[in-house]
């Protein structure tokens, strides 16, 4: 799982902002948490709120991002490299990008830290909590690296086996140290990162939504029996009427086409075939990002979804949250992080599960709403802020202004 994001200097992100997933034992009140070290606990579903061009997929885009330099630079030669395009999106392009993720692998600690530029990685440490002789957690350096100028400094343990040549500029060195097995903790974290990681953010930053994204996604479904019939059975759940699909033979077209996939519907004895273009926009939506919840949810991984709502009935939506804060569903304790602008949804939130993002200026700030000074345990007003209720958005602009005057 993962317990904590921070990001500077990334996209419409200037100043470093954070999404802490955990609160402690007290300060929670339902069973939608899972219970971590150190007394505290990491919500199960999490929302990222805010005016359209608040930077809410932005701080989203963060994962993927680390993903990549983590699992995927590698599959593409350097002139490719998405760090080098990253140059026309920084706030601050003077100064470099931070990106912080502390993951909960099993109930140990993870901390890994990059900072880079739109040339190559400039330094990048992994710690791991431990507890000190006096009874205290403590973050203890695992290995590290940073760029001298013409080459790097390493700081590795003296039993590790790797090839330091391996290392590239713009690839994370968990990618070469995870190729020995013998580096255990390591391995662990690049497998959740490789297997345990999914997000509906295309590379470029927006949201995959295209039809081949859609038949892809399918595609690879029909070829897991027991996945397909477990999407077959969320579809009957959510009242979608899906009966798997049918592939069009055609050697001139990409396998994976639109244009070859049809989709089948069964009423009663009755069979029939559409179109995959020809099916709506909701459930184009839920054929895409479906699959995904059923297999988070089978490994214990974070599913990170922009625009969570967008075509989607509230009744969906409630459903696919209910998935991941359901004990009975969720026994390994997958994880939900979205964002959306539907007030239905905000509604059942705890304010400690809730973030909202602000466009200040250009840059985008975040804070969770249980920091803002003055907030109760009634924040019913934020259900009406995202419906456009003037009266709640002056009350947040209020709250946010005490919050940042005593910060």
């Amino acid at each position: 799982m993962i317990t904590r994001i921070e990001c500077e200097n990334f996209y419409s992100i200037g100043k470093k902002v954070s999404l802490d997933f955990t609160s402690s034992f007290k300060k929670r009140s339902n069973s939608h948490y899972y219970d971590s070290i150190n007394d505290m606990s990491i919500s199960m579903a999490s929302a990222v709120v805010g005016l359209n061009a608040s930077g809410k997929t932005n701080i989203l885009r963060s994962i993927p991002f680390f993903k990549y330099l983590i699992c995927e630079t590698m599959l593409t030669p350097y002139s490719e490299s998405r760090i080098l395009l990253y140059s026309k999106y920084l706030p601050m392009s003077s100064l470099p990008s931070y990106i912080s993720v502390t993951l909960n692998l099993d109930g140990v600690l993870f901390k890994h830290v990059i900072r880079f530029d739109n040339q190559r990685i400039l330094s990048e440490e992994i710690y791991e909590k431990i507890v000190s002789a006096k009874g205290r957690f403590l973050w203890k350096k695992i290995c590290s690296r940073s760029w001298t100028g013409s080459k790097y400094s390493y700081d590795l343990p003296s039993d590790w086996i790797i090839n330091i040549i391996e290392f590239r500029q713009d690839v994370s060195m968990i990618t070469t140290i995870a190729c020995n097995p013998a580096n255990v903790k390591i391995k662990s974290i690049y497998d959740f990162w490789h297997d345990r990681i999914d997000h509906n953010l295309a590379s470029d930053g927006m949201v995959e939504t295209p039809l081949h994204a859609v038949a892809r996604k399918l595609q690879a479904v029909s070829k897991d029996h027991e996945l397909n019939e477990k999407l077959q059975q969320g579809l009957k759940t959510l009242n979608i009427n899906y009966n798997g699909i049918v592939k069009i033979e055609n050697p001139g077209t990409q396998n994976s086409s639109p244009d070859l996939m049809l989709v089948s519907h069964k009423y009663g004895d009755v069979t029939f075939l559409t179109k995959l273009k020809d099916e709506s926009s909701g459930a184009r939506k839920v054929y895409d990002i479906l699959p995904s919840c059923i297999y988070m949810l089978g490994v214990g991984g974070v599913l990170v979804l922009d625009e969570f709502d967008a075509f989607l009935n509230p009744y969906i939506t409630n459903k696919i949250i209910d998935l991941f804060i359901n004990e009975e569903t969720n026994p390994l304790h997958a994880q939900l992080i979205f964002s959306c602008h539907s007030a239905n949804i905000i509604g059942s939130f705890e304010k400690n599960r809730v973030f909202l993002c602000r466009n200040t200026n250009g840059y985008t700030e975040v804070s969770r709403f249980d920091d803002f000074i003055g907030v109760r345990g009634d924040i019913s007003y934020i259900s009406k802020y995202l419906a456009g209720d003037k009266n709640s958005a002056e009350k947040i602009d209020d709250l946010w202004t005490k919050t940042k005057k005593n910060i």
